[in-house]
C-alpha cells in the first residue's frame, strides 16, 4: 500500500519483467492471512476477540458486497475467453476487490482502533513523502535526467515520474487533513508549510480531474470542521484565510496551465490558448466515445445485463477508439480504458457489475460519513481517498491501473474492520451503543 500510495504510477511498476513488487507484496499478504489462520495460536487469541460462543461468523455488509464483486468477477472470467494478458488485464480492476477482504480481516478485535491509528499516522506520513517528490518533480529540474526504469521491461516508466490526475489527487487527500488539523487547532507538525506544498504542487501537475478533486475534498473538510465546531483562533483564522485564498486563485489560476487547460473544459476560454483549444477538444472526443461505448454496451440485451466480459476489445468493437485517439494511433497510445470508469464497468460486466459497484461505493461513503465527525485522521484520510478516486476514476483510466484501484479497495477494507471494531465494542459494552453509532 505505501509503495502505490507513495510512488503512484512508478511504484505499480517497481519489479523486474513481468512480476511486479506490488503484486508480490499482495500475495505475500494474502499468504500471511491463510497461514495465521491455521496457526493455534492465532486462533485461539481470535477466539479471545470474539464472543464467548466462538469466531465472529458474521459478515458485515462491505465485507458481503466484496465478496459477491469478486465471485461476480471470478464467474465472469471462467465464463469468457480463455486466459491471455489482455484478459488478465481486463479482470484486475475488478479483482483487486480481495485487497479489500485482506485489509478487512487483517484489523479486529479489542486492539483494532489502535491498529487503526498507526495506520493513519504512516498514511500521512507516506503521503507527505509523495508529496516532496512530486513537488520537486514538477516545479524544478532534480529529476529531470534521473530516466532510470524502475523495471527493466517497461523503459517508459521511470523513477519519480508523475501520474497527473493520481498525484493531484493525492495532495488534495493530504492537503483535507492538513485543512482539518489547521481549523481544528492542531498546530504541530508545520501544517501550513505543508498547505503550501500541497497548493504549489496542485498547481504545476496540470490535472484537471486532480484539481477539481483536490478543491473539492479541502471544501469538505473545511464543512466538517464548522460541523465539528471551531475554536476561536482557528475561527479567526478561516475568516482571514478563506477569502484570501478564493480571491488569491482566482488571480493565478487563469495564468497556469491547468487553469487554461479548465477554462477550456469548461467552455470559458476567452483568449483560446491553445492548452485552453486542446483541452476543449479532447474533452469533446471523450463525449462522443462515451456515448459510441453507452450505445454498444446496451444494443445488445445479454450485453446490457452482464456484460461482454474480459479479453474483448470493447473500445475497437464500439467504435470509440478512433473517436478518442484518431483512425490510426500509434501502438503506445492505443488505450483499452474508455477513461471512464462506470461505462467501463458497463460493458465488461454489464448492469450486474455496474449495480455491485454502485452498492459497494454507497456502503462505503455511507460508513465513510458516519465516521468523519469523530474527528480522526484516519477517518478523513480514508473516506477523502476514496471519494477522490470516485472522481479522478470518472474522467480518466485510475481504477483501471493499480496505483489506483489498490488504495481504494484498501480504504474500503479500513472501513470493514471499523464495521467488526465497532461491532465488537457494541457487544462487549452496549452501554456504550450510543457514543459510537
Amino acid at each position: 500500500m505505501a509503495l502505490l500510495l507513495g510512488g503512484t504510477r512508478w511504484g505499480a511498476y517497481v519489479g523486474v519483467g513481468p512480476l511486479y513488487l506490488s503484486d508480490l507484496l499482495l500475495a505475500f499478504a494474502g499468504l500471511g492471512v491463510l497461514i495465521r489462520a491455521q496457526l493455534p495460536a492465532y486462533r485461539e487469541l481470535r477466539k479471545g476477540h470474539a464472543p464467548a460462543h466462538g469466531r465472529d461468523s458474521q459478515v458485515t455488509s462491505l465485507a458481503l458486497v466484496c465478496w459477491l464483486l469478486l465471485a461476480y468477477t471470478i464467474a465472469r472470467l471462467i465464463i469468457g475467453s480463455s486466459l491471455s494478458i489482455d484478459v488478465l488485464r481486463d479482470a484486475a480492476p475488478y479483482g483487486y476487490v480481495v485487497v479489500a477482504l485482506l485489509a478487512g480481516s487483517r484489523v479486529g478485535g479489542a486492539d483494532a482502533r489502535s491498529t487503526l491509528d498507526r495506520t493513519g499516522r504512516a498514511l500521512t506520513c507516506v503521503l507527505k513523502f509523495h508529496a516532496v517528490w512530486v513537488l520537486a518533480a514538477t516545479t524544478s529540474q532534480v529529476f529531470a535526467n534521473w530516466h532510470f526504469p524502475v523495471n527493466p521491461a517497461a523503459v517508459h516508466i521511470w523513477l519519480f515520474q508523475t501520474r497527473n490526475d493520481m498525484d493531484t489527487m493525492l495532495l488534495g487527500v493530504l492537503a483535507s487533513i492538513l485543512v482539518f488539523r489547521v481549523l481544528s487547532g492542531r498546530r504541530s507538525g508545520y501544517p501550513l508549510l505543508w498547505l503550501a506544498v500541497c497548493l504549489i504542487g496542485t498547481l504545476s501537475t496540470g490535472s484537471r480531474a486532480g484539481l477539481a478533486s483536490a478543491i473539492l475534498l479541502c471544501c469538505l473538510s473545511v464543512v466538517l470542521a464548522y460541523r465539528r465546531g471551531l475554536t476561536r483562533n482557528a475561527g479567526l483564522i478561516s475568516a482571514a484565510l478563506v477569502p484570501m485564498f478564493l480571491i488569491g486563485m482566482m488571480a493565478v489560476l487563469p495564468q497556469t496551465d491547468i487553469g487554461q487547460r479548465l477554462a477550456g473544459t469548461l467552455g470559458a476560454s476567452a483568449d483560446g490558448s491553445e492548452l485552453g483549444l486542446g483541452a476543449a477538444g479532447t474533452t469533446e472526443a471523450r463525449k462522443e466515445a462515451w456515448v459510441a461505448l453507452y450505445n454498444y454496451s446496451v444494443d445488445d440485451a445479454f450485453r446490457a445485463v452482464a456484460g461482454v466480459g474480459f479479453g474483448p476489445d470493447v473500445l475497437f468493437d464500439s467504435g470509440a477508439r478512433r473517436l478518442l485517439v484518431g483512425a490510426d494511433p500509434s501502438e503506445e497510445t492505443i488505450p483499452r480504458a474508455p477513461h471512464n470508469f462506470w461505462l467501463n464497468t458497463l460493458a465488461r460486466l454489464g448492469v450486474i457489475g455496474l449495480m455491485l459497484y454502485f452498492w459497494l461505493i454507497f456502503l462505503a461513503l455511507r460508513e465513510a460519513i458516519r465516521a468523519w465527525p469523530r474527528g480522526n485522521e484516519l477517518d478523513l484520510l480514508v473516506g477523502s481517498l476514496i471519494l477522490g478516486t470516485l472522481i479522478i476514476a470518472t474522467l480518466g483510466v485510475v481504477m483501471e491501473s493499480p496505483f489506483g484501484a489498490v488504495p481504494f479497495y484498501y480504504c474500503v477494507g479500513l472501513l470493514m474492520a471499523q464495521q467488526r471494531a465497532q461491532r465488537h465494542t457494541r457487544r462487549k459494552y452496549p452501554h456504550l451503543e450510543s457514543a459510537i453509532a
